[in-house]
């Protein structure tokens, strides 16, 4: 019997070597494939484990508490958001009773993928290996994912969205294929199951499309098929707000009335560069020159209607200014590549991304 045993971990331990080396051949393999630089992994990495180092230091956080009690009542809607965050919340909530270091567990990992996010965005725009690490700097001390990746709310995820669909974006314009409409239709839905505040960027980039030479992507079946996966995922949503007496859309349309935020234009501006970082400052403003043919201007256009849209939205309507800054998170890369001017288009041309136009 003794022999039985020692021979089943000997193969239980031959077994687990060769998965793990499955594992890490696997990850080599992706690594390789998606030819990040080494930095933007490292950065990530530094920022997972310092939201980790202090994500147990202080108590619950009052949207935390919301969080954790929504996910006890189980449901396909709330009155002021959708079902997705408390769903996942029941995978803590299942293995640990919700503990506090577990849920910022997630919270640490999603802002460590948003950072990743953004140095891959810089590197399919062309980005060297030097572009692709600032990229992931300016988005790991922006001080909005600093303060989101250390807390266990909606905004953390949102961000995440908002920095999917704009990878998948560059890529569909980069290489001019309608067919990822079907994976930005995807992401944009599970992005409405997040935060409904995605149709900022899902309106602004219709307008930006729309201005741009790349509107014909706009007008194919692929654009339908996504529309219809976004609208499949959020359905769940939309048919419990309309056997609930459309919930969600009284309480948002009460919303401003209730809260004020924003203030002036100005202070609107002074809250944007103070969420994203003062230093950040210095990578604002630059303007992507191109003469490439394949220019990708209605990734910075669709900033720009953000951008304008937000001071009309703060000023007039009461919303909080956090709401559009994920948006900055896609942008910083544009600035980045025009700093060093080490993003190129197609053929080594000149930078495919023109930034607030």
């Amino acid at each position: 019997m003794g022999l039985t045993l020692r021979g089943g971990s000997q193969s239980a331990k031959v077994v687990a070597m060769r998965a793990a080396s499955s594992l890490r051949a696997s990850i080599t393999t992706l690594l390789r494939r998606v030819n990040l630089a080494p930095a933007v992994l490292i950065i990530a990495g530094i920022s997972f484990l310092a939201h980790i180092l202090v994500g147990d230091n202080y108590g619950y956080f009052r949207d935390e508490l919301y969080v954790l009690a929504m996910s006890q009542h189980p449901a396909f809607g709330y009155v002021d958001v959708p079902p997705l965050v408390p769903w996942i919340t029941l995978i803590p909530r299942l293995l640990t009773n919700n503990a506090l270091w577990a849920i910022h567990v997630i919270s640490a990992l999603v802002c460590a993928g948003t950072i990743v996010l953004t140095g891959l965005m810089a590197r399919l725009l062309g980005g060297t290996r030097w572009v692709q690490g600032l990229a992931a700097l300016g988005s790991a001390t922006a001080l909005v994912l600093m303060a989101n990746g250390s807390i266990y709310t909606y905004d953390v995820f949102d961000a995440f969205w908002w920095s999917a669909s704009a990878t998948i974006l560059i890529v569909l314009l980069r290489d001019e294929r309608p067919r990822d409409f079907l994976a930005f239709g995807l992401v944009a839905g599970l992005g409405l199951l997040t935060k409904e505040t995605i149709l900022f960027w899902g309106f602004a980039l219709i307008l930006g499309l729309l201005l741009t030479r790349q509107r014909s992507l706009l007008f194919t079946r692929w654009t339908v098929f996504g529309g219809l996966i976004a609208f499949a995922l959020v359905l769940p949503f939309l048919i419990w707000n309309a056997t609930n007496g459309w919930a969600s859309v009284q309480y948002w349309a009460g919303y401003s009335q209730n809260h004020s935020a924003g203030g002036s234009p100005l202070d609107f501006l002074i809250n944007q560069i103070l969420g994203m970082n003062p230093l950040s400052v210095l990578l604002w403003g630059q303007d992507c020159g191109t003469s490439s043919p394949h220019v990708v201007r209605a990734f910075g256009s669709s900033g720009g209607r953000i951008s304008s849209s937000s001071f009309s939205s703060a000023r007039f309507r009461g919303k909080p200014i956090f709401w559009h800054q994920p948006i900055h998170l896609c942008m910083l890369l544009a600035r980045c590549c025009s700093v060093s001017g080490g993003c190129a288009g197609p053929g080594g041309s000149r930078p495919i991304l023109c930034c607030w136009s």
